[in-house]
C-alpha cells in the first residue's frame, strides 16, 4: 500500500510539476506516444525525468495489484523506481521499433514490465 501511495504521488508531482511548464495544447501524460515518454526518459530536464519515471511507476504499480492488472508484474523487493525506468529505456532504445514509437506508450510499457519483471520465470506472460 505504501508503494502505491509513493507511487501516485509522484504521478501527482509529475502533473503539478507539468502544469507549471508551459506544455503543448492538449498534450495527456496518459495518452503519450512512446516517442514522447522515450523524449522524457531522455531529457536533460529533471521536470521531464520525473514525469518519465511516474508514468513508467504508476504503470508498473498497477500491473503489481490484483484487482486491477490481467498481467502481473513481480518486481524484486529493495528494486526502486529508477531502476526500472533505467530498465525500461534501455528496452526502448535496444528494441523499439518506429512503428513501437507512434503507440500510446502504455501499450509498449506494460508488456516491457512483463517481460523484464515476469512472475512466472521461464513462461511468456500472456496478455
Amino acid at each position: 500500500m505504501r508503494r502505491t501511495i509513493l507511487t501516485f504521488g509522484l504521478l501527482l508531482s509529475a502533473m503539478a510539476t507539468n502544469a507549471a511548464e508551459p506544455t503543448k495544447p492538449g498534450r495527456v501524460l496518459a495518452f503519450m506516444k512512446t516517442q514522447g515518454l522515450y523524449n522524457l526518459c531522455t531529457s536533460s530536464r529533471s521536470a521531464e525525468l520525473g514525469q518519465c519515471e511516474g508514468f513508467i511507476t504508476g504503470v508498473a504499480a498497477m500491473m503489481q495489484n490484483d484487482q486491477l492488472a490481467k498481467v502481473k508484474v513481480c518486481v524484486p523487493e529493495g528494486t526502486n523506481s529508477q531502476q526500472v525506468t533505467d530498465r525500461v529505456v534501455a528496452y526502448l532504445r535496444t528494441k523499439a521499433d518506429s512503428d513501437d514509437m507512434q503507440v500510446p506508450a502504455v501499450t509498449i510499457v506494460a508488456p516491457v514490465l512483463a517481460i523484464l519483471y515476469n512472475c512466472t520465470p521461464g513462461k511468456m506472460p500472456q496478455f
